[in-house]
């Protein structure tokens, strides 16, 4: 059953033999899903013993499929719009909105976004890029492990590996940035080399595109995800106006630090 969702419950009966396992598809139409969203689902299972058994998970729908060379293709646009995505300071939030994609190769983790905005504010450089008009983009390798629920953040969130970028456009040109990382040894906060993201932002009015590609070496992976491999993600479309604002307004995908 998945909270929120109109007819978001289903069931389906299965077969299961000593010491196996059984595939169990479970059909849901709803036109309403957003795969930016987390959905709160409960799981039941009953057998026919007696035993019962139940779980509750977060889920999402999100599509990052394979790309076939450089080219996104048919890769579909998702989009984050109005204050129900909004995620940080919504007395400051315009009326922006977002369109984004994703997708990989045995190269890189590849993420595009369209950001449509009244006002271009990037004043920054640095680690306080973050301050402006930018992303920050999480990445969880162990996005297949739950979080801890320790009552310590930080403990929690230094339980996985998350690596935390911010792009931007800054009067230097376009950066990316390590804000955040499971191994400051090998992979410390700081400015990345143009060559070790290759990074396209353009500007012009009211629109601002992103086409980042992230090699997996970057993220900790000695090579592309194979097959069953879970990955976690998260975004925060950061949009300030002029230098009173005290923080950026962001329209947002799951949760900084804590990816899904």
């Amino acid at each position: 059953k998945m909270k929120g969702v109109p007819d978001g419950s289903a069931k389906a009966a299965f077969k299961l033999a000593a010491d196996g396992s059984a595939l169990v598809e479970l059909k849901n139409d709803s036109p309403d899903l957003d795969p930016l969203a987390n959905y709160e689902t409960e799981l039941a299972v009953n057998l026919q013993n007696g035993y019962f058994a139940r779980r509750v998970y977060n889920l999402n729908f999100i599509a990052v499929p394979k790309l076939d060379g450089s080219s996104w293709g048919s890769v579909p646009l998702m989009e984050l719009s109005g204050k129900d995505h909004v995620v940080r300071a919504p007395e400051y939030y315009s009326g922006d909105s977002v369109k984004l994609r994703f997708g990989w190769d045995e190269k890189a983790l590849h993420f595009y976004a369209e950001v449509d905005d009244n006002v271009f504010y990037q004043p920054f450089d640095g680690f306080n890029t973050w301050r402006g008009d930018c992303i920050q983009f999480d990445v969880d390798i162990d996005g297949a492990k739950p979080f801890s629920e320790s009552g310590n953040l930080v403990a929690d969130i230094a339980s996985h590996r998350v690596m935390e970028f911010d792009f931007a456009l800054t009067p230097k040109g376009p950066e990316a940035y390590r804000t955040l990382s499971f191994s400051s040894k090998d992979f410390p906060v700081a400015l990345l080399p143009k060559a070790s993201v290759p990074l396209k932002i353009s500007q012009d009015g009211r629109k601002t595109v992103y086409d980042i590609a992230i090699p997996w070496g970057e993220l900790g992976l000695q090579k592309a995800p194979k097959a069953g491999d879970v990955l976690g993600f998260a975004a925060a479309f950061n949009d300030a106006d002029n230098a009173k604002q005290l923080e950026p307004s962001a329209l947002g995908c799951f949760t900084l630090k804590m990816p899904s």
